[in-house]
């Protein structure tokens, strides 16, 4: 039977009526589910590339992803990013200030390609010029989180951070003690940290336009108590991911030398890691003054297969274990979490 005339205008509040229900009873989609969304149309789609819907600060044209002017990778006619035909898998690392971890590997290895993310990306190339030349290495200018777009960021050198840097008093009295340089952290001393905007990207897009063939065996994360919301952005895509390696203080979260109060400790960073199915392989020092350490995890699956995460030049390198009462004197600090050391 045909609608037409009166009996077409009389179904019409019918129509209206019906439609204002589906969108009223519809059920509303979380930030994770929209991003997966946007990532799924934004790789798939192959043809007009520019209206694909990467968020903001992630840009493309014609076929190739930016972040600003900085090109990220390249899509094929499929959607798939485009790599040299050497690589079989891919690292990422995310918080550089002056050196990267992994961008020496390269020399050693013609399969490996890595990704790096800082906000503070000409500081980088400032110490790092060759880097440019590195085909097979790629520097993102910008933060990693799960909100993207952009964020306020407290620039400080090596205590650069988008968390808030705590003030406590009796912190700022053991960092002069132990390092001056330190102090500079929490705001003590003739330099202060700049708060500056920058752009902040999820990792769901970069990981999602990866090729299935291609591995991603490693995210190193040094973002400054940022490191949890780091994985958080990787979305579903972080099944990708066989080995992360993130840091976390060894202090309980009520202690008075937490520099970022909300970061996870070595504890709670366990169980959100293991809540993502990674394995606690071990834990090093990093900076003995503040009990930061080093963590690695991996799956299951890949924990025997003869990967050996970087090695690190970092100051607690050169106090080993028992690093504790050696520079700070407080035995009572360790958060006492039961993890292997890393030999």
């Amino acid at each position: 039977m045909s609608v037409s005339g009166s009996n077409g205008w009389l179904l019409l509040p019918v129509l209206l009526a019906t439609f204002v229900a589906y969108l009223v009873l519809r059920k509303p989609r979380n930030s994770d589910e929209v991003l997966h969304s946007h990532t799924h149309r934004a790789i798939h789609r192959t043809s007009s590339v520019d209206t694909l819907l990467l968020s903001e600060p992630w840009k493309i044209e014609d076929k190739r992803v930016f972040v600003d002017s900085a090109l990220v990778f390249e899509l094929d006619g499929n959607g798939t990013m485009k790599l040299p035909s050497s690589v079989t898998h891919v690292g990422i690392e995310v918080g550089l200030d002056k050196s990267s971890e992994l961008l020496p590997l390269l020399q050693h290895d013609p399969t490996l390609f890595v990704f790096a993310f800082e906000p503070m990306a000409e500081r980088f190339w400032k110490a790092n010029k060759a880097a440019k030349e590195q085909s097979r290495f790629r520097l993102v200018p910008a933060a990693v989180s799960p909100a993207q777009g952009h964020l306020q960021f407290s620039y400080l050198g090596g205590c650069s951070s988008v968390e808030s840097i705590s003030s406590d008093t009796s912190l700022v009295a053991q960092l002069q003690k132990a390092r001056k340089d330190l102090g500079a952290c929490v705001g003590v001393g003739k330099v202060k940290a700049r708060v500056l905007t920058v752009g902040a990207v999820a990792l769901q897009p970069l990981l999602s336009a990866i090729p299935p063939s291609v591995d991603v065996d490693l995210l190193k994360i040094d973002a400054q108590g940022h490191d949890m919301r780091v994985v958080l952005s990787c979305g579903k895509t972080i099944s990708r991911v066989k080995r992360v390696m993130a840091e976390a203080q060894d202090i309980p979260m009520d202690h008075w030398g937490k520099l970022y109060p909300t970061a996870l400790n070595t504890t709670l960073l366990h169980t959100f890691m293991a809540e993502h199915d990674f394995e606690l392989l071990c834990c090093r020092s990093n900076n003995a003054v503040v009990w930061e350490v080093d963590c690695f995890y991996v799956r299951s699956q890949f924990k025997n297969d003869g990967f050996k995460f970087p090695e690190s030049d970092d100051f607690g390198k050169q106090y080993g274990s028992g690093f504790y009462d050696k520079v700070t004197g407080d035995q009572t600090a360790t958060d006492q979490a039961s993890y292997p050391k890393c030999s």
